[in-house]
């Protein structure tokens, strides 16, 4: 008889848990049963170890009976002084209350054990949000716990509808890291689908199954498994899965503990995707905070700063950590600091706070070159209870908003003036005219009537660039595009300049064979007359006016250079703006200042570039270049 492979003292602790004594007491009592048994019936006791009581071995012919239990054997002979029955009986009781004990030990053990592992888990689930560590802890635990080989979680993905294997123990292959389940395939598909434990005895002697359908199982050499689904709510969550490389009998007791296991990896599972929702709107919502222009400071209700975007850090001029935990008083005062009058930055900023408006408002300057405007918004935050947590500042850069503003004001006024004097030259001529009380000439009538007409065109240039500066902000602005010599439109447009300015001297130099280009010749002479206008203007009457043409690989090149006073570096880059003009070149009637910006914007719109060159004292050169090829749409 071969005898079962564990210890004595695991015997004697087992039946200590059931009868309440010592281990030592139950293992004299147990082992003194049997001495006595064995005596009373003139037998011989065996333990694993050998013989315990009796003789060493029967006489030949006697008659023989034994008693089995896990670490005894009671072999009786023809000599007893007991009756054999009874004597088997009384062995039989005492080996029986030994393997009762030990089966209360092991279960009692077990529960302790899965006790400890699920406080453990239980806790892990609480403070570690990382979802492949808890899976594997969980694992680990089932693993220890019920002897198994192979422990793995199948989680649904919801999105993609298939099963993805994580936190695999005991594995011998990567099987599990290349095959991708459906949500109705293998021992995981089944149990997630039937919302209940399945069980494969042994895949070897099983009949219909297929080992496609359990890659892992046979790929890992698994003879029995079991799967228990994850559930929450009765929402699927994916499956445990144990297990055993041999022929393993699943008890009730283990698919109760696998159970348990599978609902705190449900939990676990829930968590870590309640986790990375919240992680990823919360990235989502600091994504779009920390893109808004306006810069954004919180402060709590002990008034102290507990946030500042990226923004409000670069218009406080400072980092995160300097701003964040500061007091509202610090956070005025870092203000003061870079204002243009801390003491009525401070007032304002008090009464900002005080105010019982909605969203008050107020503009600060921040001394800087150029000075920056800001615009602080006070508002309140509350919570969905219409409890107050705190407040909070807007701070938006409102510089541009202000130049804008003064822009228009200055458009207005420029506009209004420069409308306002060709209007008043034409009345003034018009009324000369009906007034016939005075004798005047013919010729003096004809000489009003000029100037009239001069006046009259100078208006309609004027509403003509104004609709074109509206188009180009509009991006409207229509080309008419057709092949033009470009050779032969700009000796058109300085053939008539020469003929209206014939004290100027124009030289042109240009390449008589460049291919036409396609392009609105109305625009370009537009562009040619606006820049050859600033040439005659601001240089010397007696000075040379050159023009040249060229072309490059890619384009034509036009260039008008005058040698007049230059223009400051300072202001170079200004000279495309719309209605500005340089300083030191300003004088009555020199033009409205949008010359330069509706020949950039119409350069721009046929695909080209310009650009501009100066040098005080000796003259300024306008360059700008037309692609040869069709314009891109």
């Amino acid at each position: 008889m071969i005898f079962r492979r564990t210890g004595v003292s695991v015997m004697v602790a087992a039946a200590s848990s059931v009868v309440g004594s010592t281990a030592g007491e139950v293992a004299d009592d147990v082992l003194a049963t049997l001495v006595r048994a064995a005596r009373a019936a003139g037998g011989t006791l065996y333990s694993e170890r050998g013989l315990v009581s009796g003789r060493s071995a029967p006489c030949a012919g006697e008659r023989r009976a034994c008693a089995v239990g896990p670490h005894y054997r009671l072999e009786l002979d023809g000599a007893e002084r007991m009756p054999g029955a009874s004597a088997l009986r009384f062995a039989a009781l005492a080996l029986r209350a030994a393997s009762e004990g030990e089966a209360l030990r092991v279960k009692s053990a077990r529960s302790d054990a899965q006790a400890g592992a699920t406080l453990e888990i239980t806790r892990a689930i609480c403070s570690v949000p990382i979802l492949d560590e808890l899976l594997t802890l969980i694992a680990e635990r089932c693993r220890e716990l019920l002897a198994c080989e192979v422990v793995g979680f199948a989680l649904l993905e919801e999105r993609a509808k298939t099963i993805v294997w994580r936190a695999m123990c005991g594995c011998r292959t990567e099987t599990h890291k290349r095959v991708t389940y459906h949500p109705s395939d293998g021992v995981a598909g089944r149990a997630i689908s039937t919302g209940g434990p399945i069980v494969v005895h042994d895949f070897l002697t099983d009949g219909g199954i297929d080992p496609r359908e359990f890659p892992i199982s046979f790929a890992e050499g698994l003879r029995s498994v079991v799967g228990v689904p994850l559930e929450i709510d009765k929402r699927p969550r994916g499956c445990l899965m144990i297990g055993y490389r041999s022929v393993h009998e699943f008890t009730s007791d283990e698919i109760d503990t696998l159970t348990s296991f599978s609902l705190q990896a449900a939990i676990a599972v829930e968590n870590a995707q309640l986790y990375e929702r919240v992680r990823r709107e919360q990235a989502r919502l600091e994504s779009v905070v920390q893109s808004i222009n306006e810069g954004l400071v919180l402060l709590d209700l002990e008034d102290r700063v507990i946030y500042v975007n990226r923004n409000a850090c670069v218009l406080f001029r400072t980092n995160p950590l300097a701003l964040t935990g500061a007091t509202c008083d610090e956070l005025v005062g870092r203000l003061a600091e870079h204002s243009t009058s801390p003491s009525d930055m401070r007032a304002k900023l008090a009464q900002l706070a005080a105010s019982s408006a909605e969203f008050p408002a107020v503009d600060l300057e921040i001394a800087e070159s150029p000075t920056l405007n800001l615009r602080l918004t006070h508002f309140y935050v509350y919570d969905a209870g219409g409890e107050r947590l705190g407040r909070g500042y807007l701070c938006r850069d409102v510089t541009f908003e202000k130049q804008v503003d003064a822009m228009k004001t200055e458009v207005i006024a420029h506009v209004s003036h420069e409308i306002k004097t060709p209007l008043a030259s034409i009345r003034g001529y018009a009324s000369a005219l009906l007034d016939g009380s005075r004798n005047r000439t013919r010729a003096l009538e004809i000489d009003y009537l000029k100037m009239i007409d001069t006046e009259s065109t100078r208006l309609d240039d004027l509403v003509c660039n104004l609709t074109d500066v509206s188009k180009l902000d509009a991006g409207v602005l229509f080309l008419e595009r057709h092949e033009i010599s470009p050779a032969y439109l700009l000796r058109s447009v300085v053939a008539r300049w020469r003929k209206a300015n014939p004290e100027r001297r124009f030289r042109v130099v240009c390449d008589e064979h460049i291919a036409p280009v396609l392009i609105d010749r109305r625009r370009i002479a537009q562009v040619l007359d606006n820049v050859l206008s600033n040439a005659v203007k601001y240089s010397p009457v007696d000075s040379l006016i050159s023009l040249a043409l060229c072309e490059r690989p890619d384009a034509v090149v036009f260039s008008i250079a005058d040698r007049g006073a230059g223009i400051p570096r300072a202001q170079r880059e200004r000279v495309f703006e719309r209605f500005y003009r340089v300083q030191a070149r300003r004088r009555e009637g020199d033009g409205s200042g949008l010359g330069l910006f509706i020949s950039r914007g119409i350069v721009v719109a046929h695909g080209g570039e310009v650009s501009l060159q100066s040098r005080i004292g000796e003259g300024t050169t306008v360059v700008f270049s037309l692609p040869k090829g069709p314009p891109l749409e």
